[in-house]
């Protein structure tokens, strides 16, 4: 019963086709929500949203706070993305009242957009759906519900979804073990396939205790064997002490179970460090 006139100009054959794409039509939506123009459940709906001191990701930070995060790919990505919704949502650019972070101002279609991301879910094949109330449960690593509908089948073991043929009309939310009357249901929003700072870009949170895909360089180029010596020296620092923990172990009384853990462990450090024939103590 609404009449969308944001989506409908936004979807024009005058609009950029850039803009067309499934984030920018939905970002498009929220703004006709919360204006009214989407119909009474669509204006209920959006008195749900988050305001958007609420949100983080990077097209919505200041350059002093991008500049914080320490990450000049992210901060680039987030720049980019502001130019892109500057360019692709030329109408929607105004600023949010009440909005500002510090001296900061946030346009109505950045908000929306960002609203977007963290909230859409998959319907399908390439089919996404912001899907009212559903989009409430709040992110687990390891989650208590998956969903379900008629795009997308659910596994049992919540690890992962496939998309299907046809796009969804009905969701589901699907316990994947018992939970007790008051506790939170909580979803895995990636399900461990983005790093931390992918999780973040498309988020604006970075996932608790990080992401099973983060890594970090510790190795290097070669800066004319120092960077070289130095990985040698922690590769022999951290097996002399998996060694000593797995000795330590073999004369504790009933530490079969902690052995076990440090010679997976000592496997770990194998293959990231290599097997190495070298103390790395030499200069």
């Amino acid at each position: 019963d609404g009449s969308w006139p944001r989506v409908r100009a936004g979807v024009a054959a005058a609009a950029p086709d850039a803009g067309k794409t499934w984030e920018f039509v939905l970002a498009r939506a929220i703004v006709d929500a919360v204006a009214g123009d989407g119909g009474a459940f669509w204006t209920q709906y959006a008195g749900v949203l988050p305001p958007p001191e609420k949100l983080a990701h990077p097209f919505l930070l200041s350059d002093a706070e991008l500049a914080s995060l320490q990450d000049d790919d992210l901060a680039a990505e987030g720049r980019n993305d502001a130019m892109r919704i500057a360019a692709l949502m030329p109408d929607l650019m105004d600023a949010i009242e009440g909005g500002e972070r510090g001296e900061h101002e946030t346009a109505v279609g950045a908000w929306a957009l960002a609203v977007v991301r963290s909230r859409a879910m998959l319907a399908g094949l390439n089919t996404y759906a912001v899907v009212p109330f559903l989009d409430l449960a709040n992110h687990a690593t390891i989650p208590s519900v998956d969903y379900r509908c008629e795009g997308v089948e659910t596994r049992t073991n919540g690890i992962g979804i496939a998309p299907q043929e046809k796009d969804a009309t009905t969701f589901e939310l699907v316990a994947l073990k018992p939970r007790k009357a008051d506790e939170e249901l909580r979803l895995a929003y990636t399900r461990g396939q983005l790093t931390s700072a992918a999780h973040f870009a498309q988020y604006g949170f970075a996932p608790p205790g990080g992401s099973p895909l983060d890594r970090i360089d510790l190795i290097g180029g070669d800066d004319g064997g120092g960077v070289v010596r130095a990985s040698a020296r922690l590769r022999a620092a951290l097996k002399r002490a998996t060694k000593a923990a797995l000795t330590r172990c073999a004369g504790e009384e009933g530490g079969g179970e902690k052995h076990a853990g440090w010679v997976a462990a000592a496997a770990s450090v194998s293959a990231a460090f290599g097997s190495g024939d070298g103390d790395g103590d030499g200069e």
